[in-house]
């Protein structure tokens, strides 16, 4: 945190701290008494005779718990002030950036990350299409929290899929999830649901990484959260423009029924600026030509 809250926790504790060891030298000579020791009874008598009376001790220790709590309700709120600072700054140095910002409950969209608060407890995670890149930890200072949008950037960065690779395999999974419609006599042809389509996308990640390699060759995509799904979702349809039109995908919503059911994802994480959407079935771009019969 800072400086302040960082000298006002180390200066109070340690003067707890100096209270408490004070309590516990009281009964340190009752505790160095050694069983083989040719005094042991007079050692045992004089170390009574050194203890305050019962009244005395309790009354100190109760005024110490009163002074920890009252230490503790101070620290945490210097640590709330502290945070609030280090927040402020961070959405005001990526304002000056010129990066998108767009404020929400609790929460902030800057960029491609969502960053969540929770002020009364000074953590802050980062989320991609609501879905955690980077979970709850506690900030004890600006140099923290730059750590964590720097780690967060980086697992996006390094979840990406090379452009020509994701086309390839997006355009397979589609194809591989709605080819597995076809043999269960799903009523509609060419809308895959999402999940779906997510499930053949990690297979189809491995069967393109596998192709004409060894076996046992070490993957890259093994796997494959989904927020880095639907941030390389993202990224595919920002591609669209340079998709040929055989091989492009579209992204429809589904009811409301099956978006409360769970059958839904978000995107459009991408860029601030834009709504979050939720989207319920891949279709292709131009309608497939239908079988003469389904295949059994």
């Amino acid at each position: 945190m800072g400086n302040d809250s960082t000298f006002y926790e180390k200066s109070g504790l340690l003067s707890l701290q100096d209270r408490f060891r004070r309590i516990v030298r009281l009964f340190e000579t009752f505790t160095k008494i050694k069983p083989n020791s040719p005094d042991l009874l007079e050692r045992i008598e004089k170390a009574l005779e050194m203890l305050p009376a019962t009244e005395t001790i309790g009354k100190t220790i109760d005024e110490l718990r009163g002074e920890t709590r009252a230490f503790l309700e101070q620290a945490r709120q210097e640590r709330v002030r502290a945070f609030r600072s280090i927040e402020a700054d961070f959405i005001r140095n990526a304002r000056s950036q010129g990066t998108p910002v767009r404020e929400l409950d609790n929460a902030w969209r800057v960029g491609m990350l969502e960053v969540k608060v929770k002020r009364d407890q000074f953590k802050v995670a980062f989320f991609y299409n609501h879905e955690p890149v980077v979970s709850w930890f506690p900030v004890g200072s600006a140099g923290d929290f730059e750590n964590l949008v720097e780690k967060a950037r980086a697992l996006l960065e390094k979840a990406a899929i090379p452009q020509e690779i994701l086309v390839e395999v997006f355009w397979d999974a589609y194809n591989q999830a709605r080819s597995y419609h076809l043999k269960t006599n799903v009523s509609i042809i060419d809308d895959v649901p999402i999940l779906d389509f997510y499930r053949e996308v990690r297979i189809a990640l491995l069967r393109h990484e596998l192709q004409g390699q060894k076996p046992d060759k070490k993957v890259r995509y093994a796997d494959l959260p989904r927020w880095a799904f639907l941030y390389n979702l993202d990224r595919y349809r920002a591609l669209a423009p340079s998709i040929p039109p055989e091989k492009k995908l579209g992204f429809q919503s589904g009811s409301q029924r099956e978006v409360a059911q769970g059958k839904g994802l978000v995107i459009n994480g991408l860029d601030a600026r834009e709504d979050y959407k939720v989207v319920c079935y891949v279709v292709p771009a131009r309608p497939q030509s239908l079988p003469d019969a389904r295949v059994p």
